[in-house]
């Protein structure tokens, strides 16, 4: 989850912010790849629960 928030999602969100906001987009960008890191974790903990469950 680490590399994924720092690495991908963060260079991802600042590419498209930066181009979309502008500064404000670069400042940003931390909060929006936190979120979204957020919703991947918890996604493939449901993921790996209801799989676990259905066995």
């Amino acid at each position: 989850m680490s590399i994924s928030r720092q690495g991908v999602i963060y260079w991802g969100v600042l590419e498209i912010l930066r181009h979309l906001a502008g500064y404000t987009g670069i400042i940003w960008a931390q909060a929006v790849s936190d979120i979204i890191t957020c919703l991947l974790g918890y996604l493939l903990y449901k993921l790996i629960f209801n799989w676990q469950d259905k066995k």
